[in-house]
């Protein structure tokens, strides 16, 4: 199933990947989830159901019981953005919602009592921001919420408090790596209360081109406010990266191509390919086909492998009925070299002429 906000038709979409807003909420009347008692979240849990019948785009989703999911699956949603990776955890009294169009998800007695992720493709924060804002306003339950004039949205997470807004951008930075100007970029957002990252998995390890820069309310009230903040902070990186692009294509061409073939070249003739090396490689790729260097493979096209090619999607594949036995990393290699061939009919790559003339 493709993962809609990995479609590379969002705004900004030569750099920016995706966007995604969260907001959260608990209610006066139980404690928080983790120390909740098990009819406690069962209350919540009906409460928010029964809200919800009304709302969440009635009869384009579904309400499913984390006690019942298959931990694969859990996972699966995990990589696509939508829940944590500790989903299955203490999962009695769990609840989540899924969006008919996989873009969006509430989450029920997890950390918070209530949590609702926005996905969408490209630099949309402010359109992912106002589809949670239309998904809370739904469920009509505002008397319920626990606020404090003085303080906010009351969360678990002290980080949440204030307007329970948390934000998330995922960038493809590979001409600010190429350039050597990522080193300073942890540092800079630990100044300015950013959380930086490598994203798809990438954890607190910062590589492969790819990064996902998060913030979250910190005590501030207006959900608007923090929009524009990191909005602003969005736009001052994408333009710094297409810089870089333009550097690159002018100052340092041979290192452009280099990237980029070197990505292709593995990528469409490797046997084996892991997971985090594959999330590497497609960055090139990526960048390949936005410059133009690779005119028969669109970048949608290769947009959403650093998700659907990850371990557990792949596990959740039919097996290839060729080669029932092949390990992950082999199925891997194997459907991107498929993919490349069809791309380029007998497996003739750009030359480096065509390269030049190009860039």
């Amino acid at each position: 199933m493709p993962v809609p906000w990995l479609n590379g038709k969002g705004a900004e979409g030569d750099v920016a990947v995706a966007s995604r807003a969260e907001l959260v909420r608990n209610f006066s009347f139980v404690p928080f989830p983790e120390t909740a008692d098990n009819d406690q979240r069962e209350r919540v849990r009906t409460l928010i159901r029964q809200a919800s019948q009304n709302g969440l785009d009635a009869g384009r989703g579904g309400w499913f019981a984390v006690e019942g999911l298959d931990i694969e699956i859990c996972r699966q949603l995990a990589e696509r953005w939508l829940t944590e990776p500790d989903l299955p955890a203490d999962a009695a009294g769990k609840d989540v919602w899924l969006s008919g169009n996989g873009e969006a998800a509430v989450l029920v007695n997890h950390r918070e009592h209530l949590s609702i992720r926005a996905c969408k493709a490209g630099f949309d924060l402010s359109g992912a921001v106002a589809r949670a804002e239309q998904w809370l306003a739904a469920l009509n339950l505002s008397t319920m919420i626990a606020f404090v004039p003085e303080l906010g949205y009351i969360t678990s997470c002290p980080k949440r408090q204030g307007s329970g807004l948390s934000l998330s951008v995922i960038l493809h930075l590979p001409g600010l790596l190429l350039r050597d100007r990522t080193e300073a970029l942890p540092r800079a957002a630990k100044q300015m209360r950013i959380q930086i990252g490598g994203a798809f998995g990438g954890g607190e390890r910062v590589g492969g081109g790819f990064f996902e820069f998060a913030w979250q309310a910190n005590g501030e009230r207006q959900g608007a406010i923090l929009v524009a903040a990191a909005e602003k902070v969005i736009r001052q990186l994408i333009d710094s990266e297409r810089r870089a692009r333009r550097e690159l294509r002018f100052n340092d061409r041979e290192r452009l191509l280099d990237y980029v073939g070197r990505a292709y070249g593995i990528l469409r003739y490797a046997a084996r390919l892991r997971e985090s090396e594959m999330i590497g490689l497609v960055s090139g790729l990526r960048l390949g086909c936005r410059l133009g260097l690779l005119p028969r493979l669109s970048a949608t096209e290769v947009e959403g492998w650093p998700v659907l090619l990850r371990d557990r999607h792949l596990q959740a594949q039919p097996e290839d009925a060729s080669s029932p036995t092949r390990n992950g990393c082999e199925r891997r290699a194997l459907l991107i070299k498929r993919h490349l061939r069809q791309a380029e009919p007998g497996g003739v790559e750009p030359s480096q002429r065509q390269w030049q003339e190009q860039v």
